[in-house]
C-alpha cells in the first residue's frame, strides 16, 4: 500500500519540503544509493516483515500477556540501544533512557492488564496456551483420517498421538519453544531501524526518507513467499488442526478467506503501512533514536481503541482495568520523556 502511495506522492508536484514529488522521482530514479545501502534497507524490510510474522504464529499459541511482553520487551530495548549507538544520538540521555524504561514498564503493564482478564472478549490479543479439548478432537479427528487413508489401522494410530498428545513436558516443551520464537522474532523487528539509519550513513547512502521508505517496502515485499515457504513447512505441520500443507495450498487458501477478513487484512496493511510512512518522514525530522523509542509506544493507541471503540473495559476485571489505565498513563509519559530528550 505504502509503496503505491510513494508512487501517488510521485506524481504529485509541489513545494512543500516534506511531501515533495519531484525530488522523490528524482531521486528514486538518478540517485537512490549504491548497491550497499539499497541493500541494507531491503534487509531491514525483510527482518521487520518476518519479526511481526513470527509473532504472530507465536501470539495464535502464547497468551498475549508472555508474547506481548517478551517481543515488545526485547524489539523496545534492542531497537533503541542499537539506533543510539549507529545514529550516536547526542541529545540528552538520561531522558532518554528514563523514557526507554518507562515504555517497558508500559509493556509491563499491558501484560499484567492481558494476565488478569477473565473474560476473552476483554484481552487485548489472541489467547490459546494448548489446544482446547473440541480442538484436540477435531485434531486427533484430522489425524485419524489422514492415517486411515494411508492404510494404517486405528491401533496404530493411538502410539504416535499419545506420544504426541499433550502431556505436561509436551506443553512445556511448546510453551518454551514459542517464548524463544518471540525472542527472536523480537531480535529481528529490533534490527530494521539501526540497519536503516545506517543505510543513510556514508557516501551513497539513501538520503531521500521517501526512496528509503520505498525500497524497505520493496524488502518486505520480496520476503512474503520466503514467510509462506517456512510457515507451511515448518508452522503448519502438526499445529492446532493443521497438516503439513504446500506453498500453494497456502496461495489458495487465501483465495478462499470470505470477503470480510479480506477487507479487514487491507485496512490492517493499510494501517501498519501509513504507520512506517510516517515514521521514515518523522525520521528524517527527528533522530532516529527517538523515533524508534516513541513508536514503540504504539499499544497506547492499542488501549485507546479497546477502551473507547470497543469498550472492554465494561466486562473488565478491576485489575485489569487498574493496569490498563497505568500502561496508558506510562506509555504517555514515556513519549514525553523523550520528546524533551530531544529538546532540552
Amino acid at each position: 500500500m505504502v509503496t503505491l502511495l510513494s508512487f501517488t506522492l510521485g506524481m504529485i508536484r509541489g513545494s512543500n519540503d516534506v511531501f515533495d514529488g519531484d525530488s522523490f522521482l528524482e531521486d528514486l530514479l538518478h540517485n537512490p544509493g549504491d548497491g550497499l545501502h539499497i541493500s541494507l534497507v531491503l534487509v531491514s524490510g525483510v527482518l521487520n516483515a518476518n519479526g511481526d510474522f513470527l509473532c504472530a504464529i507465536a501470539c495464535s499459541r502464547l497468551p498475549g500477556s508472555v508474547a506481548g511482553l517478551v517481543y515488545g520487551g526485547w524489539a523496545l530495548i534492542q531497537g533503541t540501544l542499537l539506533t543510539f549507538f549507529v545514529e550516536k544520538y547526542d541529545g540528552n540521555l538520561l531522558l532518554l533512557f528514563f523514557g526507554i524504561f518507562t515504555a517497558m514498564l508500559g509493556v509491563l503493564s499491558m501484560s499484567a492488564s492481558d494476565y488478569y482478564s477473565v473474560d476473552p472478549a476483554t484481552v487485548l490479543s489472541k489467547r490459546s496456551m494448548d489446544l482446547s479439548s473440541l480442538q484436540a478432537e477435531a485434531y486427533r479427528s484430522v489425524l485419524t483420517d489422514r492415517w486411515l487413508e494411508g492404510n494404517g489401522t486405528a491401533d496404530e494410530l493411538e502410539s504416535p498421538l499419545q506420544e504426541g498428545g499433550g502431556g505436561e513436558g509436551q506443553s512445556l516443551k511448546v510453551v518454551r519453544t514459542d517464548i524463544y520464537l518471540c525472542v527472536f522474532a523480537g531480535f529481528m523487528t529490533g534490527m530494521f531501524a539501526p540497519i536503516s539509519v545506517l543505510a543513510t550513513k556514508g557516501d551513497g547512502s539513501v538520503d531521500n526518507p521517501y526512496v528509503l521508505m520505498f525500497f524497505f517496502q520493496i524488502g518486505q515485499l520480496l520476503t512474503v513467499p520466503v514467510m509462506i515457504f517456512y510457515y507451511s513447512h515448518l508452522f503448519a505441520s502438526g499445529t492446532r488442526n493443521d497438516m503439513p500443507s504446500s506453498i500453494w495450498q497456502c496461495v489458495e487458501a487465501l483465495f478462499e478467506l470470505p470477503a470480510r477478513d479480506v477487507r479487514y487484512g487491507c485496512c490492517a496493511g493499510l494501517a501498519v503501512g501509513l504507520g512506517f510512512f510516517l515514521f521514515f518522514t518523522g525520521s528524517d525530522v527527528l533522530p532516529s533514536t527517538i523515533s524508534v523509542g516513541i513508536s514503540n509506544c504504539a499499544p497506547l493507541v492499542t488501549i485507546l481503541i479497546d477502551v473507547f471503540v470497543l469498550g472492554h473495559l465494561d466486562r473488565a476485571t478491576v485489575w485489569q482495568t487498574r493496569f490498563m489505565f497505568l500502561s496508558a498513563i506510562l506509555f504517555l509519559a514515556a513519549i514525553v520523556q523523550m520528546v524533551f530528550a530531544q529538546s532540552v
